[in-house]
């Protein structure tokens, strides 16, 4: 499996297309720049985004919310039912890798959104 076929891409070469994760994640640190002032913050964000958030982490879906709310047009929030933020419940980590997988597909085309199982 090659896992350096995002570097390889013109849009990922241009910065247009990037993933982030962690506690309160990339829709927690897209509310707070947003909340700036005199800061170019999430409302400019002009590429496709994709926010994962687990439905049972309460504090994070909001933030989520939040950033959806704050960058408007061309941002998909998907929630995973009774996850956590780790996605540690059976089946919450498929869910989110169905959901990115058909999240990059839309925005990078069939050939790169979902990794061949090897064997």
């Amino acid at each position: 499996m090659d896992a350096t076929w995002p570097r390889r891409l013109p849009v990922a070469a241009r910065g247009d297309a990037s993933s982030a994760g962690g506690r309160g994640g990339l829709g927690g640190g897209l509310a707070r720049r947003a909340a700036r002032p005199g800061r170019r913050g999430a409302g400019s964000l002009r590429t496709p985004t994709l926010l994962l958030v687990g439905g049972a982490d309460s504090h994070v879906l909001e933030l989520n919310r939040e950033a959806r709310r704050r960058i408007g047009a061309n941002v998909m929030l998907e929630v995973i039912p009774r996850a956590t933020h780790l996605f540690e419940e059976p089946g919450a980590l498929g869910q989110v890798a169905d959901h990115a997988a058909d999240w990059f597909e839309r925005h990078l085309g069939r050939e790169h959104g979902r990794v061949q199982q090897a064997g």
